[in-house]
C-alpha cells in the first residue's frame, strides 16, 4: 500500500493496493464504535458490571461543576470485554501479558464489510460457520487484511442490549482457522464474542484465530486483533474499505476501541 496526493483534485488520499489505485473519501468517514454512555445505557455482556463515572472528591475539592467545584473531574471504572466496543489480542489467553497497544501496528488496513445469516446447527444454535461466510471473501483479494462481519438481524437494539444470559450466534473455529489462514489480521463483528457465553472457558475460536497453544501465543499471529461489539450501521454496503482502527493506548490485553470505515473507489 503506498499513499500519494492527486494534484488535479486538491488534496486526496490516493492509495495503491494490490497493483491498483484506489481514491479515499476521507471526508467521511463512517463510524462502528458504540459510543460509551458512562451515564447512560450501554450493552453488557458476560454479567460483567456496567461502566460507570464518579465524582472525584479530596477533602474540600469536589470534581463537579454542578456542585461548586472549579472543574469536572471523574474516575471511571470499566472492563473492555463486557460494556462497549473493545479490540482484544492474543495476551486475552495467553500468560505472558501481551498487550494490545504492541500488538496494533498498522493504522490504515484494506478492508471488506460482509453482512451473514448466522446457520442454524442441529443443536439450536446460531454460528457463523464456513459454508455462510467462507463465499463472501471469495472475491475480497487484498482487502482480506481487515474483515467486518455485520451478523443479521441488525437493528440498533445491539447499541443497549444485554447479552448476557443469551444465546448470540458465534464463529466456529473451522470458520476462524480460515480466516487466520486467509490473511485476516484484523476481525470486526458486532457480537460481544467470536465464542458461545458458556463454553467452559473454550474459546475456540479465539484459540484458532490466534493459533494458541495451551496458553502460549504463536510468534507469528501476535499482531493481529478482533474487536467485539461493534455496530455496522446497515446504511453501510457490504464491500471494500479502508479500515482505520483506533484504541485506547492501554497496555492491557484490550482496550476501548474506535474502528472508522473509509469508502475507497478505483481510478
Amino acid at each position: 500500500m503506498t499513499l500519494s496526493t492527486e494534484p488535479r483534485t486538491g488534496w486526496r488520499l490516493v492509495l495503491e493496493i494490490g497493483g491498483e489505485r484506489f481514491a479515499v473519501r476521507v471526508e467521511r468517514p463512517l463510524h462502528l464504535a458504540i459510543p460509551l454512555d458512562f451515564h447512560g445505557a450501554q450493552p453488557e455482556a458476560f454479567g460483567l458490571p456496567a461502566s460507570r463515572a464518579y465524582v472525584w472528591r479530596a477533602g474540600e475539592f469536589v470534581g463537579d461543576v454542578r456542585e461548586g467545584g472549579s472543574c469536572n473531574c471523574e474516575m471511571l471504572t470499566l472492563c473492555p470485554h463486557g460494556s462497549g466496543t473493545h479490540t482484544e489480542c492474543v495476551g486475552h489467553l495467553t500468560d505472558a501479558r501481551l498487550s494490545v497497544h504492541a500488538a496494533l501496528r498498522e493504522v490504515l488496513v484494506p478492508a471488506t464489510v460482509v453482512t451473514v445469516t448466522p446457520e442454524r446447527l442441529p443443536g439450536g444454535d446460531a454460528a457463523i460457520t464456513y459454508s455462510v461466510l467462507d463465499p463472501l471473501l471469495r472475491d475480497a483479494g487484498p482487502f482480506i487484511q481487515g474483515l467486518v462481519v455485520r451478523t443479521k438481524p441488525n437493528d440498533y437494539t445491539k447499541k443497549t442490549r444485554t447479552w448476557t444470559g443469551g444465546t448470540w450466534p458465534y464463529f466456529t473455529p473451522e470458520i476462524a482457522r480460515s480466516l487466520r489462514d486467509r490473511g485476516v489480521h484484523h476481525l470486526v463483528t458486532d457480537l460481544p464474542s467470536l465464542d458461545p457465553e458458556r463454553d467452559e472457558g473454550r474459546l475456540a475460536a479465539h484459540r484458532a484465530f490466534w493459533d494458541v497453544a495451551e496458553r502460549v501465543a504463536n510468534p507469528l499471529t501476535r499482531d493481529r486483533t478482533v474487536t467485539e461489539l461493534a455496530f455496522i450501521d446497515a446504511g453501510i454496503p457490504d464491500g471494500r474499505y479502508l479500515l482505520n482502527l483506533q484504541i485506547a493506548p492501554f497496555v492491557l490485553d484490550a482496550a476501548p476501541a474506535r474502528p472508522v470505515l473509509f469508502e475507497v473507489q478505483p481510478l
